[in-house]
């Protein structure tokens, strides 16, 4: 069973500079960009998942 699928198309792509712009305020998306480059590298390095994020510097 396929965990995920990425698609070819980009019909549907999100533009997340515009998105992050337009919802500035929005206390969800604090600290959003940071949080996603930790979630990503910790996919990219097959670290274990647990339900806790992983955390790297920006030198990492």
């Amino acid at each position: 069973m396929t965990h995920h699928h990425l698609s070819d198309s980009a019909k549907n792509a999100i533009n997340l500079a515009e998105l992050l712009s337009r919802n500035r305020d929005d206390p969800a998306l604090k600290g959003f960009v940071p949080k996603l480059k930790d979630h990503l590298l910790s996919r990219l390095l097959n670290l274990d998942y647990d339900g806790d994020e992983w955390s790297f510097t920006s030198k990492e």
